[in-house]
C-alpha cells in the first residue's frame, strides 16, 4: 500500500470527559486510504488508517483477533453492497474516529439478511467516538439490528444513529 505522501497529523486530542475524566492517548493516522483495497491492506498490516474518500465495499471488513486498528471515517461515507455487516470485529479492537463520516448498514430493502453497520463478536471490542450510522429494514420490511453485539464489548461515545425505513 501507498503511504501517505504528507504526514497529516490527523493527531485527536480526545477531550477527558469522553471516559469519566481521564486522559485518552492520542491516535495517529499515518494510512490515507481511498478505496477498499486500501482499507484492507491496512487491516491486514495492522495500522490505523483515515478514510479519505467514499467507499462502498464489496464484503465486509473482517478484524479478528489479531487486529487492533484505529480508523477515522472523517468526512467519508463507509457503505457495503448486499447484506451483512459494514464492520465485522470478530475478537480484534477497533477505534472509530467518526468525526463527520457515515457508515450505511442499510441496503434499501433490496435483499433480505441481517444488516449491521458495526457487528462485535468472539471478545472483540468497538470504541465509537462520534460519526453517524444508519441502517434500514430487509426486503420483507423485517428489521435489522444498526449496532449488534455478541460476546464482545462496544462502548459509545458519541454519534447518531439512525434506522431508515424504505418504505417511509
Amino acid at each position: 500500500t501507498e503511504k501517505v505522501n504528507t504526514i497529516e497529523t490527523q493527531i485527536k486530542d480526545l477531550d477527558a470527559d469522553i471516559d469519566g475524566g481521564e486522559e485518552e492517548d492520542w491516535i495517529l493516522y499515518f494510512n490515507n486510504a481511498k478505496s477498499e483495497n486500501d482499507i484492507q491492506m491496512a487491516i491486514a498490516d495492522n495500522e490505523n488508517f483515515e478514510l479519505s474518500n467514499n467507499v462502498n465495499l464489496s464484503q465486509t471488513l473482517i478484524l479478528d483477533e489479531n487486529v487492533d486498528i484505529a480508523m477515522n471515517i472523517a468526512n467519508s461515507n463507509l457503505s457495503k453492497a448486499g447484506t451483512g455487516a459494514v464492520i465485522r470485529v470478530n475478537g480484534g479492537k477497533l477505534i472509530i474516529d467518526g468525526n463527520d463520516g457515515h457508515i450505511n448498514g442499510d441496503n434499501n430493502g433490496q435483499e433480505l439478511g441481517d444488516n449491521h453497520a458495526i457487528r462485535c463478536s468472539n471478545n472483540g471490542h468497538v470504541i465509537i467516538k462520534g460519526g453517524y450510522y444508519t441502517v434500514g429494514d430487509d426486503g420483507k420490511n423485517g428489521g435489522n439490528a444498526l449496532i449488534y453485539c455478541t460476546e464482545g464489548l462496544i462502548e459509545i461515545y458519541g454519534g447518531t444513529f439512525e434506522y431508515t425505513n424504505s418504505n417511509d
